[in-house]
């Protein structure tokens, strides 16, 4: 059985949640809760010495964590390649995508750790369709569920390259809507990935320079799928200088630079999230469970 975080964490996401009058009690009904974040380019390599990744304990999980059933529609998604750049083979750029998430499938590493992920996340094939957690929503299924409000929910999970600050910045954003269900099982209704087109992106093993490689930010963003959050929160941790920077090398850093493919396997804080959220070890923070 996949671990989960305690009902109390959820209550403090759901303090906004709705209250209706049951039996001459109270009871709170489901309600949607809507993710977002983003992994940062940094013009190069945080200087500071960092931790090497097998021997980095460090990691943090997302509020709304929520088991997922093996096989169920959150581990299905699409492939939108078009607005990936021009020079770049569609069906390569594919295969970096869906190697980002076999990297949580099946718990890549060099650390010598053995697989215990039952994750089985699948590409169902191409897509045209525009993510639509990217766009606002206009009628009543939205996240949050709110007529005409929130973002837009199609029944789809998909990834696409789509226009979002321009070079720089943001590389990518994933977005997710979980529901929380005080009586029953919290699920995850939707999700979708976005990565900017306008950077300069490239699949090969060995990167010119001066690019970003899509399997590297792929298995980046999958991570917060599985429900792993960035090891911190903070922009700055990115910055030579801050202290956090010492954690560069989990794939869960926030931030990323030209020519980095170390974020493709997991390191010890990434894989010690992900086998809390499976369920084989118990949770290592008191605070987060």
């Amino acid at each position: 059985m996949r671990g989960r975080l305690a009902r109390s964490v959820a209550v403090v996401i759901m303090l906004g949640g709705a209250l209706v009058a049951v039996g001459g009690g109270t009871e709170q009904v489901p309600k949607r809760y809507l993710f977002q974040d983003r992994s940062e380019l940094v013009p190069s390599e945080p200087s500071s010495l960092g931790t090497a990744a097998c021997a980095d304990p460090a990691g943090t999980l997302h509020p709304w964590t929520v088991p997922i059933t093996p096989n169920d529609a959150s581990e299905k998604y699409y492939i939108d390649v078009s607005g990936a750049p021009s020079d770049l083979s569609g069906e390569d750029v594919k295969f970096d995508v869906q190697s980002g998430f076999a990297s949580w499938n099946n718990e890549y590493n060099d650390c010598g750790r053995s697989d215990s992920s039952n994750f089985v996340f699948a590409s169902l094939g191409a897509t045209t369709r525009y993510p639509s957690l990217f766009e606002e929503g206009s009628g009543s299924d939205n996240c949050p569920e709110q007529p005409n409000e929130g973002m837009r929910l199609d029944g789809y999970n998909d990834v696409a390259f789509i226009s979002l600050d321009g070079p720089g910045g943001t590389l990518a954003e994933v977005r997710v809507c979980a529901e929380f269900n005080p009586s029953g099982r919290d699920r995850v209704l939707e999700w979708d990935i976005a990565f900017d087109s306008a950077e300069d992106w490239q699949t090969t093993i060995s990167p010119s320079a001066g690019v970003i490689d899509i399997y590297n930010v792929a298995t980046h963003e999958a991570g917060h799928v599985v429900g792993v959050a960035h090891v911190s929160g903070d922009p700055d941790s990115c910055v030579s200088l801050n202290p956090q920077s010492v954690h560069k090398y989990l794939t869960m850093f926030r931030c990323s630079w030209p020519e980095a493919i170390v974020h493709r396997t997991l390191g010890l804080g990434d894989m010690l999230k992900l086998e809390y959220i499976v369920g084989v070890r118990p949770c290592d923070d008191p605070a987060e469970c």
